[in-house]
């Protein structure tokens, strides 16, 4: 496993989970997030559904189609005229070919315009880790004979230039100011030599290279539609890592501030409509080592055992909160535990086992460990109150073509016992489900931008 792979596996392992100890108490199971005053009645699973329902239109009511409609209709263009381009040669892009194209700023604006908030700091990010400014600037054009962007004249910046639908100038230019952070490392790893049958090692290289100031500007015929800045500050020696971003599409906004150091990563993202605050989200990730890059060296030349034993130490728990319009809040709070990743991710099917009882009784043993780790509560109005949590059980789906499996299921659970498919309560709820990511996006948008020294 290669060592950013590693990091990102590793890292978000808590950040894909964040959620707390059984024995904690209201007014401490949340100690990163919001607590939240005073109390109210607690729903019934309709008036629940239906409060939640509410919001959701009042949320969306906020968002009108004419207000992003240039954006939207650049993006699809795009998708449809260029999509396909590959990555100039010059970026040798391999793992994936629209990281550094316009593809992926265009379609998280996209996404953005449809009420999906993370969409615009992911936007932003997509040009603020990834890009080298000493081998990328240049005014690139589709060339779609070759099926790739081209390099057409030289410039201080990263240029791509094309045509809309009315055949009008689109711009997308990606800035950097105050220099960049160098950073060197080396990790190792065993290769097979098929002519001698034994293994040898091999020392790899890789180099850092993150700009402290990256400005992004799409423009369509003169005029901006979307600009995203990312001041980022890294201390390898200290330890710390912090990101500032503030992007913008037509009238929506979002502001993100991300800080680390070895013993946490946390990360707070504002939302804003016409100016108006209409949602947040909050994490952390807490531990040692978060930011020592010299305990992932060491990881890589340690066996399976040996790396969960010392996740477990690096690793002790997360906390996330997202709330929408004041009206809704999730909090979630997670104690690691060395069998997370594999709960999370539990699958047993007829494959591996000859026993369906023996399946069943893993799978509940996953889900026993998650509930008992886990603790989740969803609030509404700012209060103190729990209305309802999200809980796991063990869940079995047969077809007489492909056989059975047992899988966790989460669910949304509420005081009197009843219970919804977590997927169809918080249906079109954006902001509440994976508030995490932007803890580590940040961090794992860093070690990936390494590259192997020739």
């Amino acid at each position: 496993m290669k060592l950013t792979d590693l990091k990102w596996a590793a890292l978000s392992m808590v950040a894909l989970a964040s959620c707390g100890d059984k024995d904690s108490t209201d007014n401490d199971q949340n100690p990163d997030g919001p607590q939240g005053s005073g109390t109210m009645e607690v729903m019934t699973p309709e008036e629940s559904k239906e409060y939640l329902q509410k919001t959701i239109t009042d949320f969306l009511d906020k968002f009108n189609p004419d207000d992003q409609k240039a954006a939207i209709e650049l993006a699809s263009y795009y998708s449809q005229e260029y999509g396909d381009l590959e990555a100039p040669a010059e970026f040798e892009v391999v793992a994936d070919k629209d990281s550094r194209t316009p593809a992926s700023y265009l379609k998280a604006l996209s996404q953005a315009a449809k009420g999906d908030f993370d969409a615009l700091t992911r936007a932003a990010n997509s040009y603020s880790y990834t890009v080298r400014f000493d081998q990328f600037t240049g005014i690139y054009e589709p060339d779609k004979a070759k099926g790739e962007w081209v390099k057409k004249g030289n410039s201080n910046d990263v240029v791509f230039r094309f045509n809309n639908k009315a055949s009008q100038p689109v711009e997308l230019k990606v800035s950097q100011a105050g220099g960049v952070y160098d950073v060197d490392f080396s990790v190792s790893d065993w290769e097979w030599d098929y002519d001698t049958w034994e293994e040898y090692e091999v020392k790899h290289n890789y180099y850092l290279s993150i700009p402290k100031n990256v400005t992004v500007t799409l423009t369509e015929n003169g005029t901006q539609l979307a600009n995203s800045t990312a001041v980022s500050n890294i201390d390898v020696d200290g330890h710390t890592l912090s990101a500032d971003v503030k992007a913008t599409l037509m009238n929506l906004r979002a502001e993100a501030k991300v800080s680390g150091n070895d013993n946490k990563i946390e990360a707070r993202t504002d939302f804003y409509v016409s100016g108006d605050k209409v949602g947040y989200a909050f994490a952390a990730v807490n531990g040692n080592d978060l930011c020592n890059k010299k305990k992932y060296e060491e990881l890589e030349d340690m066996d399976d055992d040996q790396v969960q034993a010392e996740l477990t130490k690096m690793l002790k728990n997360g906390d996330c909160a997202a709330d929408l319009l004041g009206k809704v809040q999730v909090y979630a709070h997670i104690m690691y535990y060395k069998e997370l990743p594999d709960d999370f991710n539990f699958n047993a099917d007829n494959y591996d086992y000859t026993s369906k009882e023996e399946a069943r009784k893993d799978c509940q043993d996953a889900c026993d460990r998650l509930n008992k780790n886990l603790i989740t509560q969803l609030r509404f109005d700012n209060t103190t109150t729990d209305q309802a949590s999200i809980k796991f059980k063990a869940c079995l789906d047969e077809s007489p073509f492909f056989g059975w499996e047992y899988h966790v299921f989460a669910q949304v659970a509420f005081p009197d016992g009843t219970t919804y498919d977590i997927d169809t309560y918080f249906e079109n709820f954006t902001n509440v489900t994976n508030k995490w990511d932007a803890v580590i996006d940040a961090y794992k948008k860093i070690w990936n931008s390494a590259k192997i020294r020739k």
